[in-house]
């Protein structure tokens, strides 16, 4: 597992130095736009990855990401993973979710959560973490949905140099996460259901 972990970090760190030749505007941030090659190389992590360009031009020089935990409305852990980098211009945030058994799940079936981010520094800064899905009424373990606010539009990094970036939500239920639960600003956790599991994802800079 640790081979395996080990060579995906450095499939993405290749990742993420080749993304989208469109570059958002500076203070905003976007989906990247990747090749055919890069997709192959994102699926390093599985089908349930995301890549995302930041370009703060030279306004800001750390960035830090985190993700927020829910259990349904309720926030429990407002640090689940937290990553602080030197950032110089264009940088770059891969979000993924890998549903294979992990070593530290014991007995459980538990999938990493996991968040890359490519800044000024030498190498992509890189932090996981496990958590258990949902299961439904049968007993079986759901899948995931993701929303991103870039879906439509790049999000700008607001006045108090903070962006919400994406959500990831687990539910037992058949019905599907909405768009329209974020955007750049604001996370409407109203529309969670109590057998939720939902990760936001956030980030601040600074100069």
């Amino acid at each position: 597992m640790k081979a395996k972990s080990t060579a995906a970090l450095l499939l993405s760190a290749g990742l993420v130095t080749a993304c989208s030749s469109d570059e958002p505007e500076i203070n905003t941030i976007q989906h990247a736009d990747l090749s055919d090659r890069e997709e192959l190389i994102n699926m390093a992590h599985g089908p349930s990855s995301y890549i995302y360009d930041v370009n703060a031009g030279s306004n800001y020089n750390t960035m830090e990401v985190w993700v927020e935990l829910y259990e349904g409305q309720d926030l429990v852990d407002d640090e689940f993973l937290h990553i602080d980098t030197e950032i110089d211009g264009m940088s770059h945030i891969k979000f993924y979710r890998d549903s294979e058994l992990s070593e530290r799940a014991d007995d459980h079936h538990q999938d990493e959560l996991g968040i890359v981010v490519n800044g000024a520094e030498e190498f992509p800064a890189h932090t996981k973490g496990y958590f258990e899905p949902p299961v439904d009424e049968e007993g079986s373990r759901k899948g995931g949905g993701q929303v991103s606010a870039t879906q439509e539009h790049p999000v700008s990094i607001q006045d108090n140099d903070e962006a919400i970036i994406a959500a990831k939500q687990f539910r037992a239920s058949n019905t599907t996460l909405g768009f329209d639960i974020l955007d750049g600003e604001t996370v409407d956790t109203g529309m969670f259901e109590a057998s939720d599991i939902t990760f936001v994802v956030r980030a601040a800079f600074a100069r």
